[in-house]
C-alpha cells in the first residue's frame, strides 16, 4: 500500500513540473540571436538600424554591442555623476531615467548575462553586433577572405544581406533557451567563446 501512494506522489510531482515548466514557458520565450559582425567601418551599424524597424514588426528587438577595447563613458551631468557614483559603490543595477529614455548600467559584463536579461525582459529578436570570434551563426559583413582570416567563415550563413533575406532566413538562427530548473541558461555563447 505504501508504494502505491509513493507511486502516486511521484505522479503529481511530475505533472506538478510539467505544469510549471510550461507556465515558464509561455512566459519566457525562446528568443532568436541575429549576430551580425565583421571588421570597422563594413556597414554592420547602419544595416541594424535598417533591421530593426523590420524586425520590430515580427517581435520585441533588443540590441548589444560589443564595444571592443572602447570603454563606454556616461558622460556628465547630474544624473550621469549620481548614477555613476552609485555603481562606484557596487550597485548591481543603477538605472537613470530622463525625459526620453531610460539608461541601465551593471558590473555585469559578460554577454550571457546581457543575453538572459534581454530574454527575461522578453525580447524576441537580440541582435548581436560585434564579438566577431564566437562560433557561432552569424551574418558577416566583409569578404569571405576576411572571415575565413580570423576563422569564422563556417559560422557565416549570410554574407552582406539586405534586411528582407534576414527576415525571410530568421528561422536559421540560434535559439536562445533557458534551463529554469539550474538557474542557468543554455546555448552559452562565453561557452563558444572559448
Amino acid at each position: 500500500m505504501l508504494e502505491e501512494n509513493d507511486l502516486s506522489n511521484h505522479h503529481l510531482e511530475i505533472q506538478f513540473l510539467e505544469s510549471v515548466k510550461k507556465i515558464l514557458k509561455e512566459t519566457f520565450r525562446d528568443m532568436k540571436i541575429i549576430h551580425i559582425a565583421g571588421f570597422s567601418n563594413s556597414g554592420k551599424t547602419t544595416f541594424i538600424v535598417d533591421l530593426i524597424p523590420v524586425l520590430a514588426m515580427h517581435g520585441k528587438v533588443g540590441v548589444i554591442k560589443h564595444l571592443g577595447h572602447h570603454l563606454y563613458t556616461k558622460g556628465e551631468g547630474a544624473m550621469q555623476k549620481d548614477t555613476s557614483r552609485f555603481f562606484n559603490a557596487h550597485a548591481h543595477f543603477v538605472a537613470g531615467i530622463d525625459a526620453e529614455k531610460t539608461v541601465i548600467t551593471t558590473p555585469y559584463n559578460s554577454l550571457d548575462n546581457t543575453v538572459a536579461l534581454y530574454s527575461d525582459a522578453g525580447v524576441e529578436y537580440a541582435i548581436i553586433e560585434g564579438f566577431k570570434t564566437i562560433p557561432c551563426m552569424k551574418i558577416w559583413f566583409g569578404t569571405r577572405e576576411q572571415a575565413e582570416e580570423i576563422g569564422v567563415a563556417p559560422y557565416c550563413f549570410l554574407w552582406n544581406p539586405t534586411v528582407d533575406e534576414v527576415i525571410q532566413n530568421l528561422d536559421l538562427f540560434e535559439t536562445w533557451h533557458h534551463n529554469f530548473f539550474d538557474g542557468d541558461v543554455t546555448n552559452n555563447l562565453s561557452d563558444k567563446m572559448k
